[in-house]
């Protein structure tokens, strides 16, 4: 693993998924290298790949959850690990797959505020934790799609002329059936790495565990264990102190609005 550590030598500020799936979210996690929630953790973006979604992160999301473009569809199937309780929602216009925020039996337009509300949150907490980050790195996890050097720099440069003022990595990890992991530099800051992310019999959005934290574990992260902490606090903290309200309705309420801050998922 000498080729990866040496791939990724510096520490980040900022480590954040911007796709294909919740899988890269959910790798961050296990690795501990992801604070907060974001605008594309938990969201399908392979319709429209790494270059698509540079381009939305480079137009502000404009034109992202629009109501009148989504459009439910059946749910896949799932397995015993996989969320049973939101509908699927695609939006062929942004190119976006959307099934962890709706409640299955509630109507779109009655769930749709709380849904549009949260995402704002997180678009603004993204753009805001890269600009106030010194070096922040990206995250493309793809077993859907396989971007091309060509298109991954490209996305680079599209990300980098978004945020000329900071500087900006790109990790893409395709996965390849195949023996060993293939790390490779790309360009100045533009790293990819093949292997057997997704191996036959592994989970259908989340792959093999161990061979992907092969690659994650070696990503540094400022702060880490001190953010960790802080954020171990603020939940016992919440829980104490809505304990000492005895009204249910503003006990939900003070919780729901508190939880929103951290907004872990």
């Amino acid at each position: 693993m000498r080729e990866l550590r040496n791939l990724l030598p510096v520490t980040y500020d900022f480590v954040c998924s911007i796709g294909c799936d919740c899988g890269c979210a959910w790798h961050l996690i296990k690795n501990r290298l992801r604070m907060a929630s974001y605008p594309l953790d938990w969201v399908g973006t392979w319709y429209v790949g790494i270059a698509g979604v540079a381009e939305l992160v480079a137009q502000d999301f404009d034109g992202f959850l629009k109501l009148e473009n989504l459009r439910k569809e059946p749910n896949p199937p799932r397995g015993p690990k996989d969320d049973h309780e939101h509908d699927y929602y695609h939006d062929p216009v942004v190119g976006v797959d959307f099934a962890h925020d709706f409640p299955i039996g509630m109507p779109l337009e009655e769930a749709y505020p709380a849904v549009r509300e949260k995402y704002r949150r997180r678009i603004d907490r993204f753009y805001r934790s890269v600009r106030e980050s010194r070096r922040t790195l990206l995250v493309y996890w793809t077993w859907r799609d396989h971007p091309e050097r060509d298109v991954i720099m490209k996305a680079a440069e599209t990300f980098r002329t978004k945020f000329p003022e900071v500087r900006i990595d790109l990790l893409v990890m395709r996965h390849v059936d195949g023996q060993g992991i293939r790390p490779e530099i790309v360009g100045d800051g533009v790293f990819l790495v093949d292997g057997p992310f997704h191996p036959e019999g592994g989970h259908p959005a989340f792959g093999d565990a161990e061979i992907n934290r092969k690659v994650f574990s070696f990503i540094r992260l400022r702060g880490k264990r001190r953010r960790l902490w802080s954020g171990k606090l603020n939940r016992i903290r919440l829980r104490i102190v809505s304990a000492f309200i005895l009204d249910r309705v503003k006990r939900h309420a003070y919780r729901e609005r508190h939880s929103q801050k951290q907004d872990v998922f």
